[in-house]
């Protein structure tokens, strides 16, 4: 069965608020765990599904049929299981307050779940560097926000030659992205894919790579600043 739903937020500051949504079994250990996962992300408390929800069933996370707020949800779908698997939830602007609906994958029409989530919700808890504010993550996705706030600098020519350079060429000794996988995709499932195929150090070298054979080197020297503070904050974090 079903103990909670858990919802951690981060925030750099931008206008995008990202949520992870974690189905969690009745595991104590396992709820530790994905706790001990999120370090310093917020927790969002929000009331359980009313009845038990079956493990090893697979569910859907979607917002209401006629929500006016624009959302990148994925997985399209997850198994309610012992992993520390989640839904992450990608909210453009989130002026307003908003709602998320959880249903059986079989069962698309029965709501199990329906959460509102308010904007006090995720007050940010930020701490400011280099004029900048930004949230005290760590993890693989403090990472793309990094990335995602780098490459939303590049206008819409530049943002085709950083994908046509990215398939153009093999970088970190592995195989060239298929460009299939890039096309029609927005910036933010980009950043996904380079992490999913050169792991989180080797996204961020190869980002600064392509910039500068763009010579977009102002570009690539932020970056490389701010994933130089990331890397030192999180050190600091972890000891």
């Amino acid at each position: 069965m079903l103990k909670t739903v858990e919802f951690h937020w981060r925030n750099t500051g931008k206008t995008h608020l990202t949520l992870h949504v974690y189905l969690i079994p009745n595991d104590n250990t396992l709820e530790k765990a994905v706790n001990k996962k999120e370090g310093t992300n917020m927790l969002i408390d929000k009331p359980r599904p009313v009845h038990p929800l079956p493990v090893n069933t697979w569910f859907t996370l979607t917002p209401p049929k006629k929500s006016e707020i624009h959302y990148q949800i994925k997985p399209e779908s997850l198994k309610l299981d012992y992993t520390k698997n989640f839904f992450e939830v990608f909210v453009e602007s989130p002026k307003k307050d908003f709602s998320l609906q959880l249903k059986p994958k079989e069962k698309d029409e029965e709501v199990v779940w329906d959460v509102s989530i308010r904007k006090g919700d995720y007050k940010q808890i930020a701490s400011t560097v280099d004029g900048h504010t930004s949230a005290r993550l760590t993890g693989t996705e403090s990472v793309s926000d990094i990335l995602l706030e780098c490459l939303e600098e590049l206008e819409s020519k530049e943002w085709d030659k950083f994908k046509w350079n990215l398939t153009k060429d093999s970088f970190q000794g592995k195989d060239k992205i298929p460009r299939s996988k890039l096309e029609d995709k927005e910036i933010w499932d980009i950043v996904t894919c380079m992490i999913e195929h050169y792991q989180v150090d080797g996204a961020v070298k190869v980002t600064l790579m392509v910039l500068k054979m763009m010579k977009q080197n102002h570009l690539a020297e932020q970056l490389q600043e701010k994933y130089r503070q990331f890397k030192q904050a999180a050190f600091m974090v972890n000891t």
